[in-house]
């Protein structure tokens, strides 16, 4: 889908603190995209609460690299010049700690969806929620996006800016899409679409590959809540919905999601109409649950008030990790999917850790987490489950897990290898390859929205050469699936890539 045309100009720095600098004129450029491989986000940024009230001693702990990720808050927006600046330009900070008037950079993402027949042409999605987020502290970066014809959503970015030539510095971004009778973000089908703040163009332009939404099998026309995260540093904070069930919520999967935009705004949607407890999820949040009896369709408004509950620390240590960087993430169980290992990090629970090294997450809120672990790599960030994955239960005191968090020895990239691969109708057949081994293997297959269709377990008398048959998948869907290897002792020691496991079903 085309972008429209938009006027061109030449991006400017005036100094408001600290001397004035002119900087020659520029050749406008053409703005271009970059691979949106994802898992939970590490792909190459450091943790930097730097702008933010809730941490600026950096929450995340020992294990993590030092640096900053370029990306500055939506808070250091504004407030900090000496005098404002002209209009049509924003006040950023730069790298030397200076600050200065820059036009703004502008990012624009165009939203999609599949019809729901065989092979029709994509449509734009109107009403979406589109947010922008850093990707390595997981903060939210803006407000909801504005609309324009054609799917098209555009909203202005806070970036830190290089001293010499005042572009913005190195740092990864995703987005966010939320809207109704689609899937909550993020989808387990497709990762989230990401850019570099360096392929900003002089005109100011930042353009991220499109985000094709998708339906579940069944839309569910339910309730909506919105409101406030009532705290400073709720900026991207997780807000989940989950069956209340007399209190007793504890470990079951969230029926809503939501990602906090810059303000702690957040909007949960197609809420089923039962009683419900909303929690949400931040380094150092504390907040009071809510309860929600029944949301209406056109919805209600209820705002998370401070809390004085305390928080806590979490660590331990990688145990059997290669001497390169791996993250390691807090998942809140409830939104994490258990076969696939993947889920939303809230802000400031990821780290970067080295071999064996320790690691420490500080002002842990109360809640029930799983610890996930990724390679960090730019190229190709496929999870890499441990044995297990282990769980720890935040509650009245800090967790030491001094039995370590292991890793797996391996994993491989199963059929298929592109990042999509379309089927023909009906039931398609994947050849499984092995390690020589492997004792088991158990196949998992997704539906749009993340749910388990189907598990196939292949045990070591049929692994010499199997061919699992795919049921249950629809024309005009999207899937995806993931292959799980054991050993002689049911340990998981190789896994598919979730993302590359993904293809969408065609006549």
């Amino acid at each position: 889908m085309r972008l429209p045309e938009r006027p061109v100009h030449s991006m400017s720095r005036r100094f408001t603190a600290g001397p004035r600098s002119t900087f020659p004129s520029r050749r406008a450029l053409t703005a271009f995209v970059v691979g949106s491989t994802l898992a939970l986000g590490g792909c190459g940024l450091v943790l930097d609460w730097s702008g933010y009230e809730d941490g600026g001693s950096g929450e995340g702990g020992s294990g993590g690299s030092g640096g900053s990720s370029g990306v500055v808050t939506a808070a250091s927006g504004g407030g900090n010049c000496e005098v404002a600046c002209p209009e049509g330009e924003v006040c950023e900070a730069v790298e030397d700690g200076s600050f200065g008037c820059f036009e703004p950079v502008m990012a624009t993402v165009v939203v999609t969806t599949y019809p729901g027949v065989a092979n029709g042409a994509k449509l734009p999605v109107s009403g979406a929620r589109v947010l922008f987020v850093a990707e390595g502290n997981h903060r939210a970066l803006t407000l909801k996006a504005s609309e324009e014809p054609g799917g098209l959503y555009r909203a202005q970015i806070p970036a830190e800016r290089n001293a010499t030539t005042g572009r913005p510095l190195k740092g990864f971004v995703h987005v966010v899409v939320e809207a109704s009778e689609f899937l909550p973000y993020p989808s387990w089908i497709q990762p989230p679409s990401r850019a570099n703040l360096l392929t900003t163009t002089q005109q100011g332009e930042i353009q991220f590959p499109e985000v094709t939404l998708q339906r579940p099998t069944e839309v569910r026309q339910g309730g909506m809540v919105s409101g406030n995260v009532a705290k400073s540093g709720a900026a991207g904070a997780i807000v989940v919905a989950l069956l209340a069930d007399g209190g007793a919520s504890a470990g079951k999967p969230a029926v809503g999601m939501s990602i906090a935009d810059a303000e702690g705004n957040y909007v949960l949607r197609d809420l089923p109409a039962e009683n419900l407890l909303l929690k949400a999820y931040a380094t150092g949040l504390t907040v009071d649950d809510l309860t929600v009896t029944a949301p209406p369709g056109d919805g209600i408004v209820l705002n998370f008030t401070e809390s004085d509950a305390p928080t806590f620390r979490v660590n331990s240590f990688l145990v059997g990790a290669p001497n390169v960087a791996q993250v390691v993430a807090l998942v809140p169980t409830s939104i994490l999917q258990p076969a696939a290992l993947v889920g939303p990090v809230p802000p400031g629970m990821q780290l970067i850790v080295t071999g064996d090294e320790s690691f420490r997450f500080e002002r842990v809120p109360q809640g029930e987490y799983a610890i996930v672990t990724y390679p960090f790599d730019d190229d190709d960030s496929a999870p890499v489950p441990g044995n297990g994955v282990p769980t720890v239960a935040v509650k009245d005191k800090n967790v030491n897990l001094a039995e370590g968090v292991g890793l797996a020895s391996d994993w491989d990239l199963l059929f298929p290898t592109t990042s999509v691969d379309t089927l023909s109708k009906g039931s398609p057949m994947f050849p499984l390859y092995f390690e020589a081994s492997a004792a088991s293997c158990d196949a998992y297959l997704f539906g749009a929205n993340g749910e388990l269709l189907e598990k196939k377990a292949f045990s070591e008398t049929d692994i010499t050469s199997p061919m699992w048959t795919a049921e249950k998948l629809n024309v005009g869907q999207s899937y995806s699936y993931v292959i799980h290897q054991r050993n002689t002792d049911g340990h998981l020691f190789t896994m598919s890539e979730l993302y590359k496991g993904q293809f969408r079903v065609v006549e």
